[in-house]
């Protein structure tokens, strides 16, 4: 039974979160169901067979689980409602697909507690359902003309950290991917060096620990990958902030798999990155213009009270990982923060923490997946958050936001952590990227809750 604190963020976020859309997607699209776990998909607006075209795999939060094939793209799918906009549609023609986590015992995404933030991918299994996604993955490249090159992985909640899952474990089948209010694995980051990545969390994140994507944008920053993070305020909603960013689309269909990742308009490196003979000068530029925007070259991370402010081109004449932040104001939520790093070794210079660059190049066209059923999902693991390099991103205590939390049953929801104040947090709250260890988060007393109340919470995570 969940706690009270969690049924009453629940239902301040059935009452006030919004939606981009009223249309019912399950009335379209075409079944892609199999061994038992439903999925749904639709084919690219205008199709040609004698084309290739990108798939986008949207994976829903866990109060969507079930095996109806409806509520995961009717309820709370911001995300998938946004791919499949009219606008969106005839701009990136494209393959979506929405498999359905089964909603039978225990089936997750990731078999891990994500109020827990964090974990080790060495130590958490992969998941049955994550298997299966990966078969039916197979199944649509085996019938369609599905881009090899262009397969992108979004995700919200759950499936934020489902998304973090499927790049890090499969990394040479996807191009990007785009986890919101997740987490994932900071010991995998050097294998996501090549993979473009932009996460998504608000900092008033009732539901899912902020600091699990925070420690992910450093360890990819320490990796030498070139990542994108976006944070603001407004609880366990972060999936409606790039839902409603058109850069966010522009960026994610413009990504190619086995190369780095291609900058966004709102925070840009130019050059991008990547190795160079002698020093080089670096260009920012960050959409709006007047947002303030600092840097750092010692992989530390910038805020809006540290780091140097970029006013001029740099001219960065040793090898360094630059990470920058753009500053903006929301009217409705507040400051937001856009993040960005790239790795610019000059000569035989060393990056930063030992940081080595990997060539990039054409990744190999994989082999469609069998479609035989999935494998079982193996049991958590530690919380053991082991980071490489040196970086540190503080956060600053704060107050609880409106998120729903993520399913009945699950543990009180770890403190989360105001906006970003980077440069004011304690020692306690560091992400530090060193080895560190993760833990769950309040125990409340669980109290009994009227029946008609939970199931109306369920269906709205």
């Amino acid at each position: 039974m969940r706690t009270l604190a969690a049924v009453l963020s629940c239902f301040a976020c059935l009452t006030a979160a919004p939606r981009l859309s009223a249309q019912e997607l399950s009335s379209t699209g075409e079944d892609c169901s199999q061994n038992g776990m439903a999925c749904r998909y639709w084919v690219p607006e205008g199709y040609d067979s004698a084309q290739k075209y990108p798939l986008v795999i949207y994976l829903h939060g866990a109060g969507q689980r079930g095996s109806d094939n409806k509520g995961h793209v009717d309820d709370w799918a911001d995300l998938l409602k946004a791919v499949l906009s009219p606008e969106n549609r005839l701009k990136f023609p494209a393959f979506v697909m929405a498999p359905q986590c089964p909603g039978t015992g225990d089936a997750q995404w990731v078999d891990w507690p994500w109020e827990n933030g964090s974990y080790d991918i060495n130590q958490v299994a992969e998941s049955a359902s994550l298997k299966e996604t990966r078969s039916m993955l197979g199944a649509l490249q085996a019938k369609h003309q599905v881009d090899a090159d262009r397969i992108y992985v979004i995700g919200f909640s759950m499936g934020g950290f489902g998304t973090w899952d499927m790049i890090s474990r499969t990394p040479e089948l996807f191009a990007a991917g785009a986890p919101t209010d997740g987490g994932g694995s900071p010991q995998a980051a050097t294998k996501l060096q090549n993979m473009a990545v932009w996460s998504f969390h608000n900092a008033d994140d009732g539901s899912v620990p902020v600091s699990s994507d925070r420690e992910m944008f450093a360890a990819l920053a320490a990796a030498g990958s070139r990542p994108i993070y976006t944070e603001g305020a407004g609880g366990h909603s972060a999936n409606g902030r790039a839902a409603g960013d058109p850069a966010f689309f522009n960026w994610l269909f413009a990504q190619r798999r086995g190369v780095p990742g291609a900058p966004s308009e709102r925070l840009a490196f130019s050059p991008a990155g990547g190795h160079f003979d002698a020093a080089t000068s670096l260009t920012v530029s960050a959409d709006p213009a007047t947002a303030n925007v600092k840097y750092t070259l010692d992989l530390t991370l910038p805020s809006s009270a540290s780091g140097m402010p970029y006013t001029a081109p740099v001219k960065i004449e040793q090898s360094a990982i630059v990470t920058a932040v753009s500053t903006t104001v929301d009217d409705d939520t507040g400051e937001v923060y856009v993040f960005h790093a790239a790795p610019f070794q000059i000569g035989d210079g060393a990056l930063p923490g030992g940081t080595v660059l990997v060539p990039s190049g054409p990744a190999p066209t994989p082999v469609p997946t069998p479609t035989g059923p999935g494998g079982s999902g193996g049991s958590g693991g530690s919380g053991s958050s082991g980071l490489a390099g040196n970086a540190t991103l503080p956060t600053a205590p704060g107050s609880a936001g409106a998120g729903h939390a993520p399913t009945p049953g699950a543990g009180g929801a770890s403190s989360p952590s105001a906006p970003m104040s980077l440069g004011s947090g304690s020692d306690e709250s560091a992400c530090s990227v060193s080895a560190t260890s993760r833990s769950s988060g309040h125990g409340v007393p669980s109290l009994v809750v009227v029946a008609t109340l939970l199931a109306a919470l369920r269906r709205r995570r």
